[in-house]
């Protein structure tokens, strides 16, 4: 910020200071507004489309059949609640 912002935000503050706390919550949102919607930030990972993306996942191996998946369910609930 230079020194003329400065001084400048510094009249506006000492001109709003003595508004009523609505008056300058109305004037802080009409000044977000003012900013637009804020820029998600990005993790510094590449993008990358969807076509790069199927079969991430994906291993060596066929995928389980339904009689294991139900197996493993069952020997997770085992270890989890017994009986």
């Amino acid at each position: 910020m230079s020194t003329a912002e400065a001084t400048e935000l510094t009249d506006v503050l000492n001109r709003v200071k003595n508004w009523s706390p609505e008056s300058r919550i109305v004037l802080a949102r009409r000044i977000l507004e003012t900013l637009g919607a804020p820029k998600r930030p990005t993790r510094g990972l590449p993008a990358r489309s969807v076509q790069d993306l199927i079969g991430l996942g994906a291993g060596d191996s066929p995928a389980p059949d339904d009689e294991t998946v139900r197996r493993w369910i069952a020997e997770q609930r085992m270890e989890k609640y017994g009986s």
